[in-house]
Order: structure tokens, then sequence, then C-alpha cells
């Protein structure tokens, strides 16, 4: 009989661990869509301040610095 019992608890005991994974594995889905879709804003507002800058205006951080000296 204790070994049924036992079972039983531990049959428990995965429930409680598997309702726990799912909620942490839901979690790290929405973080990494989320993640993903701030990324994806960011390329965006890249593009358009590189649409916005004039194309004379545009000088790599090097050239820059060599141009500052």
């Amino acid at each position: 009989m204790k070994m049924v019992e036992r079972v039983n608890e531990l049959e428990s005991e995965l429930k409680q661990v598997r309702k726990v994974n799912r909620s942490l594995f839901s979690s790290y889905e929405t973080s990494k869509a989320e993640r993903q879709a701030a990324f994806l804003r960011i390329a965006e507002l890249k593009d358009e301040l590189r649409e916005k800058e004039p194309a004379r205006k545009r000088q790599s951080p090097l050239k820059s610095a060599y141009a500052a000296q």
C-alpha cells in the first residue's frame, strides 16, 4: 500500500512540475517575442535615421575621427 501512496505522491509532484514548466515556457516565449519585436523596431528606427540623414554627412566613426584631426 505504501508503494501506491508513493506513486500517487510522485504523480502529483510531476503534475505540479509540468504546470510550472508550462508557465515558465510561456513566459520565455513571451519574452522572446518581445525581444524580437524590440530588435525589429530598433532596425526600423535605424533605417528611418539613415533615410533622413543626407548622404554627404554619412561618415563612419573612423572617418569622423580623421576629419576632426
